[in-house]
């Protein structure tokens, strides 16, 4: 092809071979662009560190194998064309990380507005939810059953579950996410009422322990009340009574 910027013979066959459906090819395409991506990633948001790099290379390789057949060979090698597309990844992955609010999590102040036990009729859908899951995950094929077991049961990582199930990370994200649409359209058929997804962005602290120079903080996130602004009745009179002493 006159023009042709992918100019390498194995990543065309891979190409080729996943647009005509061979989902395992993507993996040529990972073990060849997934350095050079990641250097890329890192040379832009370095200062985000290495997990926020890893989220992005991850989610990159993602949406190109959803959109690989808008790539065109003319204009960029495959290399670029991934580089490109993490920026916009990129973004998406900071405005989930770095919500408009930081907050510290208040222990006391989570426990005092938590909710309170849940009611006859949500342990009822509870169990109904839990009763055709269970039938429904039953009829997936071995593989994309495994992968949904391994990753969200099990909590293994893609790559521990990569390693259980003898598949590699790519193949292992791809079925639990094809896994994961039947079951989504399969209980709506059955119409189970779905779980509303709280598009709120978490309250995040970010913090350093200044007593120990090499010691981060693990972030914590919660999702956590306002609260009243102004203190109301009896409050009122207690913080004057605090104020005047």
């Amino acid at each position: 092809m006159s023009g042709d910027k992918g100019n390498s013979p194995a990543l065309k066959s891979a190409i080729r071979q996943v647009l005509s459906g061979e989902v395992e090819s993507y993996e040529v395409i990972y073990n060849h662009i997934d350095r050079p991506l990641r250097a890329f990633i890192a040379s832009h948001y370095y200062w985000a560190g290495p997990e926020f790099v890893d989220e992005v290379a991850v989610r990159t390789h993602e949406y190109a194998l959803s959109r690989l057949s808008e790539y065109d060979a003319t204009k960029s090698s495959p290399t670029t064309w991934l580089c490109w597309l993490s920026r916009s990844v990129a973004s998406q992955a900071m405005r989930e990380w770095y919500g408009p609010r930081f907050v510290q999590y208040d222990e006391a102040v989570h426990e005092a507005w938590s909710a309170t036990v849940a009611g006859p009729a949500e342990i009822y859908e509870e169990r109904r939810l839990s009763r055709v899951l269970a039938e429904e995950k039953s009829l997936l094929p071995a593989d994309d059953r495994q992968s949904v077991e391994l990753h969200d049961e099990a909590g293994r990582t893609f790559a521990e579950s990569a390693e259980a199930s003898g598949l590699s990370v790519m193949q292992v994200r791809y079925r639990r996410r094809r896994a994961l649409a039947v079951l989504k359209r399969r209980l709506r058929e059955r119409e189970v009422r779905p779980v509303e997804e709280d598009s709120t962005s978490a309250p995040v602290w970010r913090g350093r322990d200044w007593t120990d120079p090499d010691d981060f903080c693990a972030p914590t996130v919660a999702v956590l009340p306002d609260g009243p602004d102004t203190l109301v009745g009896a409050a009122v009179a207690a913080d004057k009574e605090e104020s005047a002493e």
